[in-house]
C-alpha cells in the first residue's frame, strides 16, 4: 500500500490522539491535513467527511464558509494555510508520532508525554528555591498550629 493511500488515515489517527489529549488546535490541523490528503488522493467523499467532522467539533473553523474541501482549496488563504501545515506535519514526522513507518497498516498509540513542568514554564533554580521556601513556611505555620493546639495547654 502506498503512503498516499494511508496518509489520510494516519492524519485522522493523529487527530484522534490530539482530541483525546485535549489539544483542539492540533486536532483541527490534522483533520485539515487528512481532508487535504484524501482530496489529493482522489477521494473527495472522504475529504468531505473529514471536513464535516472538523466542523462538528469546531463550527467556527475557517473552512465553514465553503461548500466542500475542494472548493476551500481553491481559496488562496486556505491553500496557503494547508501548505504551511504540510511543512509543519510532513509524513515522516507523522509516522514517527504514530510509531509506525509510512505504509504500515495498524498504528501503535503514541507514547504519553511525561508529566513534567507545564509547557512554557521552564524549571529553574529560582522556581525550585521558591517552592522550597514556601514548603518551609507551610511547615512552620503547621507546626505553630500544632503547638497551639497540643503544646500550649502543657506550658500553663
Amino acid at each position: 500500500m502506498k503512503t498516499a493511500d494511508v496518509l489520510p488515515r494516519m492524519y485522522e489517527d493523529l487527530a484522534n490522539y490530539f482530541a483525546r489529549q485535549g489539544e483542539p488546535q492540533r486536532r483541527d490541523q490534522c483533520l485539515v491535513l487528512a481532508a487535504d490528503a484524501a482530496l489529493r488522493n482522489g477521494q473527495p467523499e472522504e475529504a468531505e467527511r473529514l471536513r464535516k467532522r472538523l466542523l462538528l467539533t469546531n463550527p467556527q473553523h475557517f473552512l465553514q464558509p465553503y461548500a466542500s474541501m475542494a472548493e476551500a482549496m481553491l481559496a488562496s488563504d486556505v491553500y496557503d494555510f494547508v501548505l504551511e501545515l504540510r511543512q509543519l506535519w510532513p509524513p515522516e514526522t507523522l509516522a514517527q508520532l504514530l510509531n509506525r513507518p509510512p505504509g504500515a497498516n495498524k498504528p501503535e498509540p503514541p507514547a504519553p508525554k511525561p508529566n513534567a513542568a507545564p509547557p512554557g514554564e521552564p524549571v529553574t533554580s529560582a522556581n525550585s528555591w521558591l517552592a522550597l521556601v514556601l514548603f518551609g513556611l507551610g511547615l512552620v505555620i503547621a507546626g505553630g498550629f500544632l503547638f497551639a493546639a497540643l503544646g500550649w495547654p502543657m506550658v500553663e
